[in-house]
């Protein structure tokens, strides 16, 4: 899970991220329980075959980060703060290059007592071929 990885990576280093969000609350499947608030997850949404050059190969694929928290506006904070950190940004880690690109963005009430924020995001995910 390379993404998701670039994306924990990234958001530990973010300032403005991190005091939204503790890097240790951004999960990258669906947490245990419902953890305390707030909290983000990481989710592959869909994939695209693979293409491949002469030496790599490029991955698109659909991720979305869901920010879960007991306030409107803290949803919105979040979601404001990781579109700056990472649209349009291309991050590179070991041989790999994540690029991401915004698609689609929404707030919504979970429950009685939580609110859902959902980025999608396209993300291209080039590595080098295997030889």
């Amino acid at each position: 899970m390379i993404v998701a990885s670039v994306i924990q990576a990234q958001w530990a280093v973010t300032a403005e991220l991190t005091s939204l969000v503790p890097a240790e609350r951004v999960f990258t499947a669906q947490a245990a329980g419902i953890p305390a608030l707030p909290y983000v997850v990481l989710r592959p949404s869909g994939a695209q075959p693979p293409a491949t050059t002469t030496n790599h190969r490029i991955d698109t694929t659909q991720w979305e980060l869901i920010a879960w928290g007991d306030r409107y506006d803290a949803c919105a904070a979040v979601l404001a703060a990781s579109q700056a950190a990472f649209d349009g940004v291309e991050l590179a880690t070991g041989d790999a290059s994540v690029r991401f690109l915004l698609t689609e963005a929404w707030i919504e009430p979970a429950d009685h007592a939580r609110w859902r924020g959902v980025t999608r995001w396209r993300v291209r995910l080039q590595v080098p071929a295997a030889t």
